[in-house]
């Protein structure tokens, strides 16, 4: 997934021309990301406390 989104940005980061849907997308895998990478932290510590 992180991969995905990275792809995409750098997609989105390569164009000469940015349209307005393209921000948004954007800033959607930004959001998308920070809370992936919160939620595999929250599941490590879990896995943590297990172990």
């Amino acid at each position: 997934m992180t991969e995905i989104n990275k792809e995409t940005i750098e997609e989105i980061k390569s164009q000469k021309c940015v349209s307005k849907q393209d921000v948004e997308d954007l800033k959607t895998l930004k959001h998308l990301d920070k809370k992936m990478k919160s939620t595999l932290e929250k599941v490590e510590n879990i896995l943590e406390s297990i172990n």
